[in-house]
């Protein structure tokens, strides 16, 4: 708290009052903790400035008792995405809701689809879905499978979830080389892991490292059941921004943060109506409360 020395005259007391806004902000719709915008609020002795980031619009401003309240819709230009992962059967470019997690999968990406025309604060922006395939197989085949998964999967989710079409859609495929395998390798329990990786690691082509595995039949059933099937999907991603209601209460400049008082004593006051200057020695305090003067004799 500051504080100023003060000369007031002859039997008075006088109280001077340094008020300062008070702002409390809160979201109406928080998103999970990860959209993290807010509204900033700059208070001052003379008033309060509201000062939020790009793209605001002033919803309402009305008064609530000793509060201002305000209500800003705040674009939120952080980028945010939801991926899910469709699973397929090895050979197979078709989508089976059966296989693996694929029915939460895709209800999610329902869920997702069906809600977000009806949610106003939320824009999506874009689609992404990328096919891809395992190593194991001819590389023009796998090649071929890929593209087939990510095209057939478009058609998908046109055809189960018509509010799709309104979004902008990218398909592209990614046929994955035994490489990509490598850390789900390192980190497993595959029989004869060293020598598995070395063939991994090895600078010979992929239809060579699949000769050599099959030559170690454990690790090779291993890689089947374990490996592999993880590497034979469909990612989908949402890309999203989303706005957010903000409510600003903000306390009305009444009530004091500071006071500053000085009493005068009488003999005091002569001494300085006899030397025609003020030898007062002023004194400090905090008082919460409004602007008072109170004239009269101190002594009744």
């Amino acid at each position: 708290m500051n504080f100023q020395r003060i000369t007031l005259p002859l039997i008075a007391m006088s109280i001077a009052v340094a008020a300062s806004a008070r702002t409390h902000c809160s979201d109406e719709n928080p998103v999970g903790g990860r959209d993290a915008r807010t509204a900033k609020t700059a208070s001052a002795q003379t008033g309060t400035t509201q000062t939020c980031q790009a793209d605001t619009v002033m919803l309402s401003k009305y008064t609530d008792g000793d509060y201002t309240v305000c209500r800003m819709l705040v674009h939120d230009g952080t980028p945010h995405s939801s991926q899910h992962d469709v699973m397929y059967a090895i050979g197979k470019s078709d989508v089976v809701r059966n296989m693996k997690d694929n029915a939460a999968e895709l209800n999610d990406i329902a869920s997702y689809v069906d809600a977000h025309p009806a949610d106003s604060l939320c824009h999506v922006q874009s689609i992404i879905i990328i096919g891809y395939a395992s190593p194991d197989g001819p590389e023009t085949f796998n090649r071929t499978l890929a593209a087939a998964r990510a095209r057939n999967f478009a058609t998908y989710l046109v055809k189960n979830y018509p509010d799709s079409k309104r979004y902008k859609t990218t398909v592209d495929s990614r046929p994955l080389a035994w490489t990509a395998c490598r850390s789900a390798v390192a980190s497993s329990a595959v029989p004869m892991r060293n020598e598995v990786l070395a063939v991994i690691d090895g600078n010979i082509p992929d239809a060579e490292k699949e000769r050599r595995l099959k030559r170690m039949p454990e690790a090779w059933n291993y890689l089947a059941a374990n490996i592999l099937p993880a590497m034979r999907r469909v990612d989908v991603t949402m890309n999203y921004d989303r706005d957010r209601v903000v409510t600003s209460r903000t306390l009305n400049a009444r009530r004091p943060d500071a006071v500053f008082i000085e009493v005068i004593e009488r003999d005091q006051v002569d001494e300085c109506a006899q030397n025609n200057q003020c030898c007062c020695e002023p004194v400090e305090a905090q008082y919460d409360g409004i602007i008072v003067e109170l004239f009269g004799n101190p002594d009744e």
